[in-house]
């Protein structure tokens, strides 16, 4: 399992500014609601940061999403599932598991989202790269 609060490596990075810059600020979502978590903070306080990421995730999503059916992304329909079941996960993490399972839950979002990153998001930057030759 990664360490979320080690941010992403170089193998993460698209080349692409607006999804490397979101990519990092989820990362860093993830990192702090980990270490938040790791160092026992006020559940106040991780819940704020979960709810924090749960809506930065939505949004993100939502972007790339619109961004790919205005391009006719090919790929958009897989990706989008990726997206829903992560979503699914996340919203069933936050009203059954709780602040218990967080720090081990921690390790699985960062784990998906940079496999994610490394996978289907550099498809699809890829995809955009060639669109701007």
């Amino acid at each position: 399992m990664s360490d979320p609060r080690t941010g992403p490596g170089d193998d993460l990075h698209l080349g692409i500014d607006f999804l490397d810059d979101e990519h990092r600020q989820l990362l860093e979502l993830v990192g702090a609601w980990s270490e938040a978590v790791a160092v026992n903070a006020d559940p106040g306080k991780a819940d704020d940061l979960f709810e924090r990421l749960l809506d930065f995730a939505r949004r993100h999503f939502l972007v790339e999403e619109h961004d790919m059916a205005s391009r006719s992304y090919h790929g958009s329909q897989a990706h989008q599932r990726e997206h829903e079941a992560l979503m699914e996960r996340l919203d069933n993490l936050r009203i059954s598991a709780g602040y218990d399972l967080a720090g081990e839950f921690a390790g699985f979002i960062y784990d998906w989202a940079a496999e994610h990153i490394r996978t289907m998001d550099r498809q699809y930057a890829e995809f955009l790269k060639s669109q701007e030759r």
